[in-house]
């Protein structure tokens, strides 16, 4: 009747790191998890039409799928363009939030503070040197993690 038990056999089980198990988030699922990390309520987005433009343009309109098969997944997101749009809407989603949280913590704790406030097991080398010359920077740090392959990807 231990839970924790439980769920320590469950969270390390090999399956769960196995990238034949990953999946991209979709722009919507990214959207809603970016505004859950930074506290956002996405009905009081300061444009709530230039949101939508933006899951327009990464290609989900939600309620206006592209056929009645809906939209395609995991890799189908993960293009140049969409990069692009996603940083852009991550960039003012960021400047919507409040960062004072992150701004109280050392610099040098941040980036692992980040893996551990996204749900990220762990910064690929690359991304985490990026974050790193990034930490004393809350804004560009929180934008550069919620655009991260590692964030975008739930392995």
């Amino acid at each position: 009747r231990d839970i924790s038990k439980l769920m320590n056999v469950f969270v390390q089980h090999s399956s769960m790191s196995d990238a034949e198990n990953s999946m991209v988030k979709s722009p919507v699922e990214w959207f809603v998890s970016v505004c859950k990390a930074l506290a956002i309520t996405p009905s009081k987005l300061a444009n709530l039409g230039r949101a939508a433009k933006y899951l327009e343009n990464l290609g989900q309109l939600p309620f206006y799928p592209p056929n009645v098969g809906g939209w395609p997944v995991d890799q189908a997101w993960l293009t140049a363009s969409s990069a692009q749009y996603r940083i852009q809407f991550a960039g003012d989603l960021v400047r919507q939030s409040d960062l004072t949280w992150l701004k109280q913590i050392p610099a040098n704790q941040r980036v692992n503070l980040l893996a551990d406030w996204l749900g990220v097991a762990s910064w690929s080398t690359r991304t985490q040197q990026a974050l790193i010359g990034a930490q004393s920077d809350v804004s560009r740090l929180s934008l550069l993690a919620i655009c991260s392959p590692e964030y975008l990807v739930n392995a």
